[in-house]
């Protein structure tokens, strides 16, 4: 819900805001990243085999580092 709040705030940001204020939503859309990520990253783990422990765990975060390289270059490539 939280992260769900937040984004539905950076939705609406304009360039009147103050970057306190946009600081301030980024905070609460981490937050709600913060308490999402370890409940779906053990849902992951437990979905396999003990003997592919490793392969799944390189995936989910081969995956997740891939979904921060995008985000950072779609919100420069936006910014700009």
């Amino acid at each position: 819900m939280i992260i769900a709040l937040a984004f539905v705030d950076l939705l609406l940001v304009g360039v009147q805001w103050l970057p306190v204020i946009v600081t301030g939503c980024l905070f609460l859309f981490g937050i709600g990243g913060g308490y999402f990520q370890p409940a779906n990253i053990s849902t992951i783990m437990q979905s396999g085999s003990t003997s592919n422990q490793g392969t799944i765990g390189s995936l989910q975060r081969m995956i997740q580092n891939i979904a921060i390289a995008n985000g950072a270059a779609i919100g420069s490539t936006l910014i700009n």
